[in-house]
């Protein structure tokens, strides 16, 4: 039988050993890059959907905004030219409210019963 070297199979292994503890490392180092990378395209995402969200937001508060200028420009100035007409009740003659004992006329006449309408 042949001899076998023991100290060259020594070497060997430790060399074996090293390099296998070096691969391992590379793996580790590897596995944590791409968890890193893997977490780091997630808030990439997360980012990028907040800056979506944002830009509809954004969007949509500029479309409100134009069209309430559009509407203040399309408005009157006066909103309150609808109520000016509180002089034209008193001024009216058909209109009589009936505090010294008058007839009343209009719709009020129809509600009490007891007053009869002039002819």
């Amino acid at each position: 039988m042949e001899k076998i070297d023991i100290e060259a199979l020594k070497s060997n292994a430790q060399e074996f050993a090293a390099a296998t503890k070096e691969h391992a490392e590379d793996l580790l180092n590897h596995s944590r890059m791409m968890e890193y990378l893997v977490e780091k395209q997630e808030d990439k995402d997360s980012k990028k959907r907040l800056m979506q969200l944002i830009a509809i937001l954004a969007v949509v508060a500029a479309a409100c905004a134009f069209i309430y200028a559009v509407y203040r420009f399309i408005s009157p100035d006066d909103d309150f030219d609808d109520f000016d007409d509180f002089d034209d009740i008193e001024e009216d003659e058909d209109y009589n409210d009936g505090e010294d004992g008058e007839s009343k006329s209009g719709p009020e006449a129809e509600e009490d019963p007891d007053v009869v309408p002039e002819s």
